[in-house]
């Protein structure tokens, strides 16, 4: 089903919020989940799926007072650096390689790959400039900019200084894999 964000009483319908598609209907026994997600929760299917004419209305109304939305995603962005260290750690481990011309699961791993070799602190900004001008999240008017700038930005510049504070090390945080190895080799953190 196509998900239609409402923020505080607008539809944002850009910034590449609209339309979403998401897994919202199915079988039980034909699902899996990934036990690692603990904020975005997504459902995978093998074989074939339908796409609904209509659209999922996602309008939380205690939302709309801004200290809860703070107050939910300050706990969210936690979370979510717990994840991608996590995630960052097994796929250096397994040396996971995803394409972008693969399935849409594999493409929004392969992303998630990208972004976690982006340095911190950049890619929010990066993030917030792609979706607010590139895809046009201005048209959403005050409520829109309200919207990209805290969950395009601030969320995501959140999860970073969580990251930087979960690393012992903030250097290794921002390496790719095969030169994280080769820093805690420099340093003696591992034994080569």
């Amino acid at each position: 089903m196509r998900r239609r964000q409402v923020f505080r009483g607008r539809w944002i319908k850009h910034g590449g919020y609209y339309p979403k598609y998401l897994l919202k209907l199915f079988r039980r026994d034909a699902v899996q989940i990934d036990e690692s997600d603990l904020v975005d929760h997504h459902f995978r299917v093998q074989g074939h799926t339908l796409k609904l004419g209509a659209d999922i209305i996602e309008d939380n109304q205690n939302e709309a007072d801004i200290s809860i939305w703070i107050t939910r995603h300050n706990r969210y962005a936690t979370l979510q650096a717990q994840e991608e260290v996590k995630r960052r750690e097994r796929e250096c481990a397994h040396h996971s390689v995803k394409s972008l011309f693969d399935t849409p699961d594999q493409r929004i791993l392969w992303l998630k790959q990208l972004w976690q070799r982006l340095p911190l602190y950049v890619r929010p900004a990066l993030y917030f400039l792609y979706r607010y001008f590139f895809r046009l999240g201005f048209l959403d008017g005050k409520e829109g900019f309200i919207f990209h700038f805290l969950q395009g930005y601030w969320y995501r510049l959140l999860v970073d200084i969580k990251i930087d504070e979960l690393q012992s090390d903030g250097v290794k945080s921002q390496l790719p894999c095969s030169e994280t190895t080769a820093h805690e080799q420099a340093t003696g953190s591992i034994k080569p």
